[in-house]
């Protein structure tokens, strides 16, 4: 299974622009969070081969913008991948995205495909999700920020 850090503020590649959020892809085509910005989210895939046509699954973690503002600019490319958000995303991002592609709420753990799960909502004041990827070495945790605590994001991938 691969995991490439697409976005991120600090980057170990002169090639990739820092900038402050996060993208990751998961395996070949589930991008989880989409950065801060559609441009550095599209350079950086370019930067490293990966072609946004590919992308089919998108997971956000969060209602931050630093998490979710690269989205626009992927689907401004003529994507359409399965969008998957926590319910408490506002009505009007919602409503955006629906209007363009396939919009999944998320309130429960559940299974986005083999081997992929999330964690569903986790979080009182901070609601987010986290993805919990079966791999040959063990469970992968992949999370945006752990508002609410990384221990209980863990813990409810392990569930």
């Amino acid at each position: 299974m691969r995991f490439a850090t697409v976005y991120d503020n600090k980057s170990l590649y002169p090639h990739l622009a820092p900038k402050w959020g996060f993208a990751c892809l998961v395996g070949d085509d589930l991008l989880f969070d989409t950065g801060g910005d559609g441009r550095t989210l599209l350079s950086n895939m370019a930067q490293m081969g990966i072609d946004p046509a590919g992308i089919g699954t998108v997971v956000l973690s969060h209602a931050h913008g630093d998490h979710t503002g690269g989205l626009a600019g992927l689907l401004a490319t003529g994507v359409r991948p399965t969008v998957y958000v926590p319910c408490s995303f506002p009505q009007r991002f919602k409503a955006d995205v629906r209007s363009l592609t396939t919009l999944i709420e998320v309130h429960r753990p559940m299974e986005i495909r083999p081997g992929v799960h999330t964690t569903g909502e986790v979080g009182r004041r901070i609601v987010e999700q986290a993805l919990a990827v079966e791999t040959e070495e063990g469970l992968v945790v992949v999370t945006g920020c752990a508002h609410p605590g990384i221990v209980e994001m863990v813990r409810r991938a392990q569930s």
